[in-house]
C-alpha cells in the first residue's frame, strides 16, 4: 500500500438518491479572485495608543450582579511586572513579551453572570476578497473552563454600537466566526495533542470580510455562567495578537505584513487560462450543508477520492497536462492546509493504493469561518496516455483535523465518490462511500482543470513529413 498520512474526521450522512448522468466537460471560468494586495498588521506593541488615537474601542456589556461587573482585564495588556497572576502573563504570539490584548472573567465568580466584552478595530474599507487573520489562545490553568470568542462585522458606517446587554449585538449583526461555540472545556493543555475547546496555545484563524461598505470588525468575548468550577461553570480568558488585514481598501494597522504563506495561499488565483474542466458532478459549483456522522475517533485521517476515466468518459486522447483541481468543502472550523494528491492508475485496474502511482500534489488553504465553498488548488501533473491511464484525485483530512467536512451535493453524478480511512470501522482502501457504514448518496464536489496536447510520434513514424 502507498504510504499516506492517516484521522478519523467527521464522515458524511444524507438520504438522497444518486442519479447517473453523462460526464460533464466545460470551459474553465476566468479567475474570480486576484492575489491579495499588501497587508498590514496590528501587533499590539503600543496598547495605550491603541485606544487613544489608534482607532480601537472597547466595551463591557456584562451582566449578572447589580449594574453588571467588570472583567479583571478588559482587552488590555497584562505584564509580570504588574504583579498579575502567573496564568495571565504568558508571552505574545510575536514581538515584545506582553504585546497582546486579553480579556478575562476569573474575577467574576457566580453561576448567573454573563461575561460580554468587546473590542473593535479601526475603520476598514471593505472590498471583495478582503480577509482578516489573527492569532488567539486561552490557558489550561488555573482551571480548564470553556471560553468563547465571536468575530463579527458591521459595514454600515460608524459601527460604534454594541448594545447595552450581554446578548445585544448592536451594529454587529454579521457573524464571521465563532471559536468554541459549545463552550467545551479546554483539553490538551500543553499544545502537544488535538484539543477540544478553545486553543491553549497560539492558533491562527482567518475570516472573509464583507464585500463592500465601510465599518469595523469586532472581537466579542461572550461567556455565560461564569464561575470557578469545571463541569459547572465557564470562563477563564481569551487573548488576541497579530491581527493582519489584506485585500481591503485601506490598511488601518501600523505594522507590516507577517509574511505568512498560508494567508497568501488563501487567495487562490483560479485555474490557468485556456484550460478545460472535467467533472463528475451535474452542478460542480454547489456545495450543500448536510448532516455529519462521526465515525467514533478523531485521531485518524480520512481520504476522499474521485477516479476520472479520461479517455472513455471525457474523450481525451493526447497528453494531458493537469493544472489544478476544484474541491468543495462543506465546513471549515479552523484554519488549515489540506494535502491534495494526484495519482495515475492503469485503466481497468482495481482502485487500491497498491495500484496507484503519485504524479502530483498541492495543498488547499482553508479558513476558519468558511461554509459551502469551492477552492481551486494548483496541482501540476501529467498523464502521458489517457487511453491506458486513469486519473485519481484525493484530498486528505489529516490526523487531528476534525473541524472540516468535505463538500458534497445531491445533484446527479456520473461516477461514484470514494472514501478511505484508518478509522477502524471504515475501509482502509478507497471504497464507494454509498456502500460504507457511514454513507451519503450525495456526490463529492470536484473538478479537474487541464489542457491536452498531441501525443509524441512513435519512433520511426511520421517525423520529418
Amino acid at each position: 500500500m502507498k504510504t499516506r498520512a492517516v484521522t478519523c474526521s467527521a464522515l458524511l450522512s444524507a438520504a438522497r438518491a444518486v442519479v447517473t448522468i453523462a460526464a460533464v466537460v466545460c470551459t474553465s471560468p476566468a479567475s474570480a479572485q486576484s492575489p491579495a494586495p499588501a497587508a498590514c498588521t496590528e501587533n499590539f506593541e503600543d496598547i495605550p495608543a491603541l485606544y487613544d488615537g489608534g482607532g480601537w474601542t472597547r466595551f463591557n456589556t456584562s451582566e449578572g450582579i447589580p449594574n453588571g461587573f467588570e472583567p479583571t482585564v478588559l482587552w488590555d495588556a497584562v505584564t509580570a511586572e504588574a504583579g498579575a497572576a502567573d496564568f495571565l502573563t504568558f508571552g505574545a504570539h510575536r514581538g515584545s513579551p506582553y504585546s497582546r490584548i486579553l480579556v478575562n472573567a476569573i474575577g467574576v465568580a457566580g453561576e448567573e453572570h454573563t461575561a460580554s466584552a468587546w473590542t473593535l478595530t479601526p475603520t476598514i474599507q471593505f472590498r471583495p476578497g478582503a480577509r482578516l487573520s489573527f492569532w488567539t489562545r486561552s490557558v489550561y490553568t488555573p482551571m480548564p473552563l470553556g471560553d468563547r470568542l465571536y468575530v463579527r462585522a458591521c459595514s454600515s458606517g460608524a459601527c460604534d454600537s454594541v448594545g447595552s446587554g450581554p446578548d445585544d449585538l448592536g451594529d454587529f449583526t454579521e457573524e464571521l466566526l465563532v471559536i468554541n461555540p459549545m463552550l467545551y472545556p479546554t483539553q490538551g493543555g500543553d499544545g502537544t495533542e488535538p484539543a477540544y475547546g478553545y486553543p491553549t496555545f497560539w492558533a491562527r484563524y482567518d475570516v472573509v470580510l464583507p464585500k463592500a461598505g465601510e465599518g469595523r470588525v469586532a472581537f466579542h468575548y461572550h461567556v455565560p455562567n461564569v464561575g470557578y468550577w469545571p463541569g459547572l461553570n465557564n470562563g477563564v480568558l481569551v487573548s488576541v495578537d497579530s491581527v493582519e488585514l489584506a485585500g481591503a481598501g485601506n490598511c488601518p494597522f501600523p505594522g507590516p505584513a507577517l509574511d505568512d504563506a498560508l494567508f497568501a495561499e488563501a487567495f487562490d488565483a483560479g485555474p490557468a487560462a485556456g484550460t478545460i474542466a472535467i467533472t463528475q458532478n451535474a452542478d460542480p459549483a454547489l456545495v450543500e450543508p448536510i448532516e455529519d456522522a462521526a465515525c467514533g475517533e478523531i485521531a485518524e485521517s480520512n481520504f476522499y477520492l474521485r477516479r476520472f476515466e479520461l479517455a472513455g468518459d471525457h474523450g481525451l486522447s493526447g497528453i494531458v497536462d493537469i493544472d489544478s483541481v476544484d474541491i468543495g468543502i462543506d465546513r471549515a472550523g479552523t484554519v488549515g492546509s489540506l494535502p491534495v494528491t494526484l495519482f495515475s492508475i492503469a485503466h481497468g485496474a482495481p482502485l487500491t493504493y497498491a495500484n496507484m502511482t503519485p504524479i502530483g500534489s498541492g495543498r488547499m488553504a482553508v479558513s476558519g469561518n468558511e461554509r459551502q465553498f469551492v477552492r481551486n488548488v494548483r496541482t501540476p501533473a501529467v498523464i502521458e496516455d489517457p487511453a491506458s491511464q486513469d486519473l485519481v484525485v484525493q484530498i486528505e483530512l489529516p490526523r487531528g483535523v476534525f473541524e472540516f467536512l468535505i463538500g458534497t451535493n445531491a445533484a446527479a453524478q456520473s461516477r461514484p465518490s470514494y472514501v478511505a480511512s484508518q478509522c477502524p470501522v471504515m475501509p482502509s482502501e478507497p471504497t464507494d462511500w454509498s456502500t460504507t457504514r457511514f454513507h451519503t448518496s450525495n456526490g463529492l464536489v470536484m473538478s479537474v482543470h487541464l489542457s491536452e496536447r498531441a501525443q509524441r510520434p512513435a519512433a520511426g513514424g511520421a517525423a520529418g513529413r
